[in-house]
């Protein structure tokens, strides 16, 4: 077995740093890297306790391609982790000398880490919250918004402190000093501490499975500020296909867990600070459901993109499919867009759609009845199939009836060698209660002669059947697979049979899942076992005129834009892709057929974001023309100041000895009690200082003094 160049230059990567992300397209050979990088820290002496963290259903097929690498390597890979399972898994970690741990994400996340390093790293948490808290006193909305996320944490803390274990496990703390986990993807929706409430485009989904990582990862690096949370610095390389899954934010998540001491020596540590450096928030004229423009500010772009870059290629071993040539053999994608005409359903519903956004556009509906994200998930549905929407019979030509015919075919074209296909559909997913497109594509297959039992459903096997799935296809039992993106599209190697052909049903959302779903079929090893490399996959896009193709395109624009970052392209700026809801301009764009509707919509929203713009600057212009004229004159008063000091210092006199000092000020005392006792409001001359007469007089029983010239 020979590594190529790219795997090579990751294991040494790993090898000389303590923090490393392999951002290797899907189908470049990360699991190779990993392991083989595992091996040479056990080899070298860098690392003693390795642990490697796989998705949910896979561990199975790593631990075999674990020992295809090396077949005498000592492995712990437990069966389940209940509470009993992790008091004797963690104590045969700690006594064991194994050359490699393998668990899953979840049973990663059921191990904890010590109370006490919990609680360091939410006080360190809580700090920053409480700083931000006293700097931002006159922002009412701010403060409100930073008060419930300190309630919040503070709720997490006393979690964290009245909680009691229900098993007796040794701490996370002590269980590894190189931990390398594969589809980090998975855990990249880290909590933001900002200030930033009222800026949109900022990710604001968490979970708790990102920070418990995070806590770990900070743990093993030694990047936590207290120093007894500091007593190691261990390895941590993470692993994914999809470094970008929805916006360009998530990099600063990504430099939090890998790279924490150069963003606090750059001064960037909090997303604030980061932001400034690298976002562009943007305020332009939106239209609001009252059908009236309001200025939203969002992070629309990214700027300083060089520097980016450099920041996160000093951790990022990034390998995509374009910049490392033609060295692997790979099948080339086919692509194919299958267009069907809209229904007379379809196109009956795009119009009732288009009254619901005028209704949700001009306020007449409250939104907890309706609101755009329904809409968008109706029209979802409705391009798929309007039986999601009541309709009882499926049209006659329809995306549906096309993917079965396309299958078909190409089943029987296959039927020698039993190749493989794919079909991604993310809505309706097999329920025996309800109408299933599943259950309805999979009657139509048998209809045409396949037989049962090659046909499957990936939500049939769960984590403890998934290696009986994978062995199934690899045999030929199994040639027909459907599944949803999370649980087909990533992790899931089924390709060694031969995978013939990919269907898409439906367009997702993020760039990163179409990467996945293709990525199953675009790699090295497709058809190893009939000897050879396929030379081609065929993808077929399904696509319903009129309302997949807004969609298709835009997750194309996406792709570009994350695809022109990665490559590393000479860009000043970056546009962000994060978009999830139709706008009234675009359904009314679908549902008329006309799509200079959207530009439309686009120009005169970004019309009149310039004269917003324009105003502004005009209002900022008279206010630095008042700012000019208050400067001159405060500068002419000046030079008078100047003038009369100049003439003081020429007949001032020296500094009095001690005793007359005391004397005049005596004087002075005496002279004031005498004007306040009289409450004369007339000035009187009380004494002589300097070269000058000193005057005293009386303003509301308080008694002033003042300098005269000679």
């Amino acid at each position: 077995m020979q590594l190529n160049y790219w795997q090579l230059d990751g294991v040494s990567r790993i090898l000389e740093e303590n923090a490393t992300f392999l951002a290797h397209d899907v189908g470049l050979g990360k699991t190779y890297t990993m392991i083989a990088s595992i091996m040479e820290c056990r080899r070298l002496g860098l690392a003693n306790k390795p642990m490697l963290v796989v998705l949910n259903g896979t561990e199975k097929q790593i631990e075999e391609s674990f020992r295809y690498l090396y077949p005498m390597a000592n492995l712990l890979v437990p069966d389940k982790l209940d509470a009993e399972g992790r008091k004797i898994f963690t104590a045969a970690i700690q006594t064991g000398d194994f050359d490699c741990t393998i668990i899953t994400h979840s049973q990663f996340f059921s191990l904890a880490l010590s109370e006490d390093y919990q609680l360091a790293f939410h006080n360190q948490e809580k700090e920053i919250l409480q700083a931000f808290l006293r700097n931002e006193s006159n922002d009412r909305i701010t403060t409100k918004q930073l008060k419930k996320a300190l309630k919040s944490l503070e709720n997490k803390i006393n979690k964290v402190t009245a909680s009691t274990r229900k098993d007796n496990h040794i701490d996370f703390d002590n269980l590894t000093d190189m931990l390398v986990i594969d589809e980090v993807h998975e855990f990249k929706n880290l909590s933001i501490i900002t200030k930033m409430y009222n800026i949109r485009g900022i990710p604001k989904n968490w979970s708790q499975r990102a920070s418990d990582t995070y806590m770990k990862i900070l743990h093993i690096l030694g990047d936590m500020l207290t120093e007894t949370c500091s007593q190691f610095t261990g390895k941590v390389i993470g692993a994914t296909g999809t470094i970008l899954s929805n916006t360009m934010a998530e990099l600063f998540n990504w430099m939090r867990m890998f790279q924490l001491p150069k963003l606090r020596e750059l001064g960037i540590e909090t997303f604030d600070e980061w932001a400034s450096q690298f976002a562009e928030p943007t305020s332009s004229a939106e239209v609001t459901a009252s059908g009236k423009y309001k200025v939203v500010t969002r992070f629309k772009s990214f700027c300083n993109i060089q520097a980016l870059r450099g920041l996160m290629d000093q951790f990022v071993d990034l390998r995509t499919n374009d910049n490392i040539g033609d060295v692997l053999k790979r099948p080339k994608p086919k692509f194919i867009d299958v267009v069907v005409d809209p229904s007379p359903a379809q196109l009956q519903f795009l119009r009732d759609a288009l009254k619901r956004s005028e209704k949700i556009y001009t306020r007449q509906v409250a939104p907890s009845i309706d609101n755009m994200l329904k809409v968008t998930t109706d029209l979802t549905k409705a391009a798929l199939t309007m039986r999601l929407l009541g309709e009882t019979k499926e049209a006659d030509i329809s995306k549906l009836h096309e993917c079965v015919w396309n299958s078909w075919q190409i089943w029987k074209l296959t039927n020698t060698v039993k190749g493989t296909q794919l079909i991604f559909c993310d809505a309706s997913i097999p329920k025996t209660d309800k109408y299933s497109t599943y259950l309805y594509l999979k009657m139509l297959f048998i209809a045409l002669g396949i037989p049962e039992s090659q046909i499957a459903f990936v939500h049939d096997f769960n984590k403890s059947k998934r290696t009986k799935l994978f062995e199934l296809i690899d045999s030929g039992a199994v040639r027909i697979l459907l599944g949803s993106t999370k649980k087909l599209g990533t992790g899931c190697n089924v390709h060694r049979r031969g995978l013939w052909a990919i269907h898409h049903l439906d367009a997702p959302w993020r760039p990163s899942d179409l990467t996945q779903r293709e990525g199953r079929g675009i790699r090295q090893g497709n058809g190893e076992f009939m000897g050879f490399t396929l030379p081609f996959v065929w993808i077929f896009r399904y696509i319903t005129e009129r309302l997949d193709a807004l969609r298709w395109q835009t997750l194309q624009w996406k792709q570009e834009m994350t695809a022109k970052f990665l490559n590393g392209e000479d860009l000043d700026n970056v546009e962000d892709c994060d978009q999830g809801i139709y706008s009234y301009a675009q359904i009314k764009s679908m549902a008329t057929g006309n799509s200079l509707l959207i530009e439309e919509s686009n120009l005169r929203s970004e019309l009149n974001s310039l004269l917003i713009q324009q105003r502004s600057h005009q209002r900022q212009q008279f206010s630095l023309g008042w700012n000019i004229d208050n400067w001159n004159r405060k500068i002419q008063d000046l030079e008078r100041k100047i003038d009369w000091l100049q003439e003081d210092l020429k007949i001032i006199k020296p500094v009095f000895k001690e005793i007359k000092a005391a004397q005049i000020s005596r004087r002075i005392s005496l002279e004031c009690k005498d004007i306040f006792q009289e409450q004369n409001t007339s000035t009187r001359k009380v004494a002589d200082y300097r070269g000058f007469d000193v005057y005293a007089y009386s303003v509301n029983q308080k008694v002033f003094t003042k300098k005269r010239f000679l």
